[in-house]
């Protein structure tokens, strides 16, 4: 994956997508079934001038599908589905999948995926600490683990505040995660094509 480490990248469009109208209106998530989206994503390096720029899509269905798909510099993704998780890079014949299932992280993403799919209110806030802004909203790890890492995480919705518009992660090491969210589309089929990797 270029320049964003996984768990951290999972942990960004599940929060993002689980959490679209603000924090005192979680039931209107679910109604949704499925999300996608086009995604630019700016990775600013502490130790770089320029960010390293991505494109991509994400598709999102209920209970447990998630694919994060680069399109560009280098096609690679990964898809969380049910128990299953695998990870890809490349195209066509040279395209190079792992099934990553067993590893760790994949399952930590499952559990997160789950947490917010449910909107289970007791687990979320005990892993978060939420704060509406005007415009968004702000959450802040409770998890030692996660604090290590993740400082905290902005999500902007668009002003009728019913779909995610960018969403900032920001890093103790100083690093920030941009992701700008362009043509997303709610309760459109997914394509079974697109449940493979």
């Amino acid at each position: 994956m270029p320049g964003i480490d996984i768990k951290k990248l999972a942990a960004i469009c599940i929060l993002a997508f689980a959490l679209p109208a603000g924090a005192n209106q979680y039931e209107s998530f679910a109604s949704i079934k499925t999300v996608s989206s086009d995604f630019t994503m700016h990775k600013y390096l502490a130790i770089a001038v320029q960010p390293l720029v991505s494109t991509g899509r994400l598709y999102f269905e209920k209970p447990g599908f998630l694919r994060w798909e680069y399109t560009s510099p280098f096609p690679s993704g990964v898809i969380l589905n049910g128990k299953k998780a695998y990870s890809w890079k490349g195209t066509g014949g040279a395209k190079e999948v792992k099934d990553i299932s067993s590893q760790p992280f994949a399952k930590a993403m499952a559990a997160h995926l789950y947490m917010f799919v449910s909107m289970n209110m007791t687990e979320i806030t005990a892993h978060y600490t939420l704060k509406e802004r005007e415009g968004g909203l702000i959450l802040v790890p409770r998890d030692q683990s996660v604090k290590q890492t993740i400082s905290g995480i902005d999500i902007s919705f668009n002003a009728a505040r019913n779909n995610v518009t960018k969403v900032e992660m920001y890093e103790r090491s100083g690093d920030k995660t941009v992701i700008v969210f362009t043509s997303g589309i709610l309760d459109a089929e997914i394509s079974p094509e697109l449940k493979k990797p």
